[in-house]
């Protein structure tokens, strides 16, 4: 119950989720999904809000015009994001009619970015800032090879491939997904 954790409270003309450290959402701040998109995300990732909290403020006050803006949360079946980089390929996903994945989860010991379970792919979204250290590159190809020898293939996107070239992306990411999807199948049912 949102009132129980003390995460979401109503106040006239504002939707508010407060956090334990002081942080406010509210709704007269922002004007449309994307500006509490992070937000909402950070919170869910670390446990202060979850999405039956979202759900009931959405039911309890369906007119209010903050539940507009949490509705697409409180229907979403994907996990939360952890960057901009993930909401970027959420919405390329969307954009381009590619099966929804998993984000952020937990795969033979690994945390990969997104996993298609149907086909058996990952798609680890690459960015310089988390993977050039030498420890990230060598765990990059630790996880890689642990993955593929149960048969889960791995697909490294940068975000310069899925900004610069997404139809591009789309094409290979489809032609794998469905290359994958029998053959993945036909696999684990050995």
């Amino acid at each position: 119950m949102v009132g129980r954790k003390q995460i979401g409270s109503m106040r006239r003309g504002a939707i508010l989720i407060n956090v334990a450290r002081g942080e406010v959402l509210d709704q007269n701040a922002v004007d449309a999904v994307g500006d509490i998109l992070e937000p909402v995300n950070d919170l869910l990732q670390k446990g202060f809000l979850n999405r039956s909290d979202l759900v009931e403020l959405v039911i309890r006050c369906p007119r209010h015009p903050g539940a507009r803006l949490l509705r697409p949360f409180a229907r979403s079946t994907r996990g939360p994001t952890r960057s901009e980089f993930e909401d970027a390929f959420h919405a390329f996903t969307e954009c381009f009619g590619l099966p929804d994945a998993l984000v952020n989860a937990t795969l033979h010991g690994f945390e990969v970015d997104a996993y298609f379970p149907e086909e058996g792919v990952v798609v680890e979204l690459d960015g310089w800032d988390f993977h050039s250290s030498q420890y990230s590159f060598k765990a990059d190809r630790e996880q890689d090879a642990a993955l593929l020898e149960r048969g889960i293939v791995t697909i490294r996107i940068t975000w310069d491939r899925l900004i610069d070239g997404p139809e591009r992306e789309a094409r290979r990411l489809r032609t794998i997904l469905e290359q994958r999807r029998s053959s993945y199948r036909a696999l684990i049912e050995l």
